[in-house]
């Protein structure tokens, strides 16, 4: 999938773009208005704009979904050849740098903002110690326990070295095991929905396991022939994919009073899952439109985009709409600046921070440097 290490793979590195945006749109579009997070709703009380935001916009949520396939994908070929604390260390310095930062910088503005007590403290320790239950300093951190402990269940099954064969076999258990609760969905709709949306169900991967997975099956089929029991996989693994974004549409539907049109969330999901699956053979042709330097400033910049959009983003519009701006040149102008502080981060104090933390690591044992790419907007 790489000529060279060090190249990023550009198709891979706008799609996630392009998710983040999807996420960042939605929010700031929709999400404010009509599902808004608890810091997000008090920040904006006073600003209860009547938008429902443009059909597009009301979908943009499953952006989510294609970073959980990414990550299954890179996740799955960064594990070759590793040994589980190699693949730990790893994946500590590319997620926590960006979260101790994008959790500090959405404290400080919504303190700034007059929302400063014992609570927000807590939401924000909570978040830079990775701990998944509780409220979080920005909603958007539910993503990282899910990814969390999908990194956990990589390592337990990596042992002392990773083979294509361990990672395979972790993605025929994981996506086979989410799938048959989708599908189980369609028989017993209320009892399963209700298991599928549990927190625990949640943090073991059961409801996004079929993303994960669909992402490991493709960084299998990049370097082995598919043959006719991972075609079938890839057929079943999609096929739940598609029950859960279609469930994700209702409740976005029932939750936001609204019509979310699930067909075009598929739509989205389906455009992504072809563009990923065909990433090795887009490299050249793109490359002549996107340069790789291009790709690589773009795919640093989506983690710390979706860890600071919200809650933060929140604030900005707030004090835009605060001082008469229009909405939507307010939305724009939040868009943008959302924008600019997360190549700001990218740049200079992420790496910067995971410097220091790779320091620190190789004090107690010298290894060689991370040249690994990040994958979502968990880093995954």
């Amino acid at each position: 999938m790489r000529g060279k290490r060090s190249e990023p793979i550009i198709a891979i590195d706008m799609i996630r773009f392009a998710c983040a945006m999807l996420v960042v749109v939605y929010h700031v579009d929709v999400g404010y208005w009509l599902s808004p997070s608890n810091h997000a709703a008090s920040v904006l009380t006073s600003y209860g704009e009547a938008n429902s935001g443009m059909a597009i916009s009301r979908v943009g949520w499953v952006g989510v979904e294609i970073f959980f396939v990414i990550s299954g994908l890179v996740i799955a070929r960064s594990a070759l050849q590793a040994d589980w604390r190699s693949f730990v260390r790893r994946r500590f310095l590319r997620l926590v740098p960006a979260v101790w930062i994008c959790a500090t910088v959405t404290f400080a503005m919504l303190a700034a903002s007059g929302h400063f007590g014992p609570a927000i403290g807590f939401d924000w320790l909570r978040s830079v110690a990775f701990w998944p239950i509780g409220n979080q300093i920005d909603d958007v951190y539910w993503t990282l326990g899910v990814e969390t402990f999908f990194y956990l269940a990589v390592a337990i099954t990596l042992g002392s070295h990773g083979t294509p064969q361990r990672i395979e076999q972790l993605a025929w258990v994981l996506g086979l095991v989410s799938a048959a609760g989708w599908l189980a969905t369609l028989f017993q709709p209320t009892l399963m929905l209700a298991v599928m949306s549990n927190q625990a169900a949640t943090l073991l991967l059961l409801p996004y396991g079929v993303f994960f997975a669909l992402g490991m099956m493709i960084a299998a089929i990049h370097t082995r022939p598919l043959g006719p029991a991972r075609g079938a996989l890839m057929v079943v693994l999609t096929a739940a994919a598609l029950i859960e974004i279609s469930a994700h549409s209702e409740g976005r539907e029932a939750a936001m009073a609204v019509a979310v049109s699930g067909s075009t969330a598929q739509g989205i999901f389906l455009v992504a899952l072809g563009v990923v699956i065909l990433a090795p053979h887009l490299q050249t042709p793109l490359s002549r439109w996107i340069s790789p330097g291009t790709a690589r400033t773009v795919g640093l910049m989506t983690y710390p985009l979706y860890l600071i959009h919200q809650d933060a983003g929140a604030v900005v519009i707030a004090t835009l709409l605060g001082h008469n701006v229009p909405l939507r040149v307010a939305q724009a102008l939040t868009v943008l600046l959302m924008l600019l502080l997360a190549w700001a981060i990218a740049r200079w104090p992420e790496p910067w921070l995971r410097a220091r933390l790779a320091t620190l690591f190789n004090r107690f044992r010298d290894r060689a440097p991370d040249t690994r790419p990040t994958a979502s907007p968990s880093a995954g």
